[in-house]
């Protein structure tokens, strides 16, 4: 099997089954068509594609991500880090913020155990505004080893993962049509430990949990 290229269409495919769809995130925020959207560790910009049939305007929405990955044509991107101040600074700047009357909301969708949330949180919080929203979700609980086979939208694919205390190594694998394997490793942050790495810089912090993930909603 070859392994797929994160900028491919293939690498969207292969990541859409998940815990959290970009849309839910976004009712989450309470997202307004005239408000602005950083699409935090975005890849191929699936959050802002949603805000964007949603009604964003294509000035008012970026995507941050350590390489450019995002396919579509007329979304803005910024290379560099979820952690960086630089970076998201950067990045806020090209959809206005400064001057802007509406409120600003970060999406961070499955991303968070690849950062350090401290990083992340202190980064934010010098960089938004009062009422700026940010919102991301992470995994409820700690993963255990599993093997599993799946069909999304008309793919096979074959998906396993083996958790070494915190760190957890995830493989998923097409296998029909058009076969490739993708291998990546993060971070499982318990609840405790991100609530008390947003609590410390945003005003209200309100999580949902519904057995299988975790959605938050800081607010600066």
């Amino acid at each position: 099997m070859d392994t797929f290229s994160c900028t491919s269409d293939r690498y969207d495919s292969l990541y859409a089954r998940w815990l959290t769809e970009p849309g839910q995130l976004l009712d989450l925020a309470g997202w307004q068509p005239t408000w602005r959207l950083l699409d935090l560790c975005g890849g191929t910009g699936i959050v802002a594609r949603e805000a964007i049939r949603r009604g964003a305007e294509f000035c008012y929405v970026v995507v941050l991500d350590n390489k450019p990955r995002c396919p579509q044509i007329g979304i803005q991107q910024v290379v560099g880090s979820a952690e960086s101040l630089t970076a998201v600074e950067r990045a806020l700047c090209c959809i206005r913020y400064v001057t802007s009357q509406f409120p600003t909301v970060v999406v961070c969708r499955q991303a968070i155990g690849y950062l350090n949330p401290d990083a992340v949180a202190v980064a934010l919080k010098a960089s938004l505004r009062i009422d700026d929203i940010f919102v991301f979700n992470a995994p409820a609980r700690p993963p255990v080893f599993s093997i599993r086979q799946y069909i999304h939208a008309g793919a096979r694919f074959l998906e396993t993962h083996i958790r070494l205390w915190h760190r957890v190594i995830h493989l998923q694998a097409r296998l029909w049509p058009h076969p490739g394997i993708d291998i990546s490793t993060f971070r499982w942050h318990p609840r405790a430990v991100l609530e008390s790495a947003f609590r410390r810089w945003f005003s209200t912090v309100t999580v949902q949990e519904d057995g299988r993930s975790l959605r938050f909603r800081c607010i600066r």
